[in-house]
């Protein structure tokens, strides 16, 4: 007999629903983490980016059942130029250190596989128009604000 599951639903998914399904003993050990993290000056040490995003960070540990102290000798482990997001960095454990997943493809690669989709080069032409906008306008405040040395 094939077993019926539960459809997906995106709100059961968001970080507040996520948190109010974390056990009591666990939502202690992500605000133990949090606590220390904010005591010990780590959040001081990382943009305002990163310090945004350190509980949603910390969040899937706690899901895991991390306690606090293995949660933070994690989080020591990160190098000060990664990104605080599980999209862009994972735990290794076998090197016992966090690494940046694999690169996406290349540009020329993407634009191929445009190209070999679209309808006409016309077609996939004006999409990496567009495309290419949305990437400035997301992107440039950011290198402007690098190149700079300040914060927009």
């Amino acid at each position: 007999m094939i077993q019926k599951t539960k459809a997906f639903h995106i709100p059961d998914h968001k970080p507040d629903a996520r948190l109010a399904r974390l056990p009591l003993s666990q939502m202690r050990q992500l605000e133990e983490a949090l606590t220390e993290l904010s005591q010990a000056n780590f959040v001081l040490e990382r943009s305002e980016k990163d310090r945004e995003a350190l509980p949603l960070f910390l969040l899937p540990l706690a899901e895991f059942g991390l306690t606090c102290d293995q949660m933070l000798k994690l989080i020591e482990k990160i190098p000060s130029d990664f990104i605080l997001s599980h999209r862009e960095i994972y735990f290794d454990y076998r090197m016992n250190r966090w690494i940046k997943h694999i690169e996406p493809l290349s540009i020329l690669e993407c634009m191929q596989e445009y190209f070999v989709n679209a309808e006409s080069p016309d077609e996939a032409l004006d999409y990496l128009k567009t495309q290419w906008q949305v990437f400035l306008k997301r992107n440039l405040p950011l290198t402007r604000q690098s190149a700079s040395g300040t914060k927009a």
